[in-house]
């Protein structure tokens, strides 16, 4: 999360691109999972932009997970 004194200054983007180039160094991975409020079309545009795909909700029915493969 980013402060709200910080945000659109790309501090946020620039965070989730070294966190899935990282994540993507993991030998195995087949896939990226997230979850978010479905409510929230700012996370859903933010996730999607990074070619996160929505696949339904979670198991309690109260966040959206989207994937990304790897």
């Amino acid at each position: 999360m980013v402060d709200q004194h910080h945000q659109n200054k790309g501090i946020g983007r620039r965070a989730m691109l070294l966190a899935l180039d990282e994540i993507r160094r993991t030998d195995g991975l087949e896939e990226i999972e997230i979850c978010y409020n479905p409510n929230n079309p700012v996370a859903r545009s933010f996730y999607s932009s990074f070619g996160f795909v929505e696949v339904g909700m979670d198991e309690d029915g109260d966040d959206m997970l989207a994937i990304i493969k790897i």
